[in-house]
């Protein structure tokens, strides 16, 4: 049984993607991809232009009690919460999609445990104490502050991109224009967060995004390799009240 089961997961990983489906895919996540790619690139510009740890001193000097609260409760879209909440939400689109995020959150932190052990970079408490600096920040108050090396990169970061492009890619063409760009807002908000809270810097904050846009990516296309279309299960979603379950049942006998 072990053996069945890694072998259909090496079929799954090596089953070939179209160029035409490829193609196709990001011409229809355009807003979501596009926004990403902009954010990318501004972010790189700061980085290149500013040592490590400017941009959260920028950040925490301009910190208020409105934007406080405002990244303590934008942070946990990046948690439990966050996965929890869009999961309910694809149960109403597809069970297919609401049944991988659980599989997300896991590849997440399996990647970034191991990369933050590898690469053991200091997160900006100690990373400041070492250079004698540390008298630069401004503590946020209820706000726990990690000493640890273990910066490189952002699970959160990771954990929102990841979230977010995914749900993002899963939802209705028609209404990718307007969920697109909200949900790549909630994302960087997510990633934004960590830099305010004085958690991560910028470099960690890109690095984690990055990954998280190609994790939602994969599992986007696996989903549909574990499960081909169409699936008597899978392509069913969750309805709320007796008009949609008629719809719902008129959806199965097509």
């Amino acid at each position: 049984m072990f053996s069945n089961s890694i072998s259909l997961v090496s079929k799954v990983i090596a089953a070939p993607i179209s160029a035409t489906c490829f193609r196709t895919f990001l011409k229809v996540n355009r807003y979501f991809l596009n926004g990403f790619l902009i954010f990318l690139l501004l972010s790189l510009i700061v980085l290149s232009q500013t040592q490590v740890g400017d941009s959260l001193l920028w950040t925490n000097a301009n910190r208020n009690r409105f934007l406080d609260q405002f990244f303590i409760y934008g942070t946990t879209l990046g948690e439990e919460v966050g996965y929890i909440g869009l999961m309910l939400v694809l149960l109403l689109v597809r069970y297919r999609s609401a049944i991988c995020l659980p599989f997300i959150g896991l590849a997440v932190t399996l990647i970034a445990y191991y990369l933050k052990g590898y690469f053991d970079y200091a997160r900006p408490v100690p990373h400041f104490k070492l250079i004698g600096e540390l008298e630069q920040l401004n503590l946020i108050e209820g706000v726990k502050i990690y000493e640890g090396w273990n910066s490189f990169p952002s699970g959160h970061a990771m954990a929102g991109f990841a979230l977010f492009s995914f749900a993002s890619f899963c939802v209705d063409k028609k209404y990718k224009n307007v969920v697109g760009p909200i949900f790549l807002l909630l994302a960087v908000v997510v990633g934004f967060s960590r830099v305010y809270l004085l958690h991560h810097f910028m470099r960690d904050i890109i690095f984690g995004a990055s990954l998280g846009i190609v994790i939602g990516m994969i599992f986007y296309f696996l989903q549909f390799q574990i499960f081909p279309c169409p699936h008597k299960w899978m392509d069913k979603h969750l309805c709320l009240s007796q008009s949609s379950a008629n719809g719902c049942q008129s959806e199965g006998q097509h």
